[in-house]
């Protein structure tokens, strides 16, 4: 089964990042710096860190999939506290 992709740790600074992202339709990385990664998949600038992966296994979990990924690299970019969504809401 082909296919990659990268998560992004946000920091708390980022909310706007993930609001961009939470919008249905537009172009999710307009205005949005990013640097692509071996894999090709896009690594949010500034976040605090980053796993790139190649999906290994995907399941369906009722109306998602959940997406298992072969870690392929990752790293510490910076110290931050991370952005927290919990309940419908950002922090605790």
């Amino acid at each position: 089964m082909p296919g990659v992709f990268c998560v992004s740790v946000l920091a708390e600074d980022q909310e706007h990042v993930s609001r961009a992202f939470a919008q249905s339709g537009a172009d999710k990385f307009a205005g949005l710096g990013y640097k692509p990664m071996a894999s090709g998949s896009p690594r949010i600038d500034d976040c605090i860190a980053w796993i790139d992966c190649d999906i290994q296994d995907v399941y369906e979990g009722g109306d998602h999939d959940i997406v298992v990924g072969a870690v392929r690299e990752m790293a510490i970019e910076r110290e931050a506290k991370p952005l927290l969504f919990f309940r419908g809401g950002y922090g605790l």
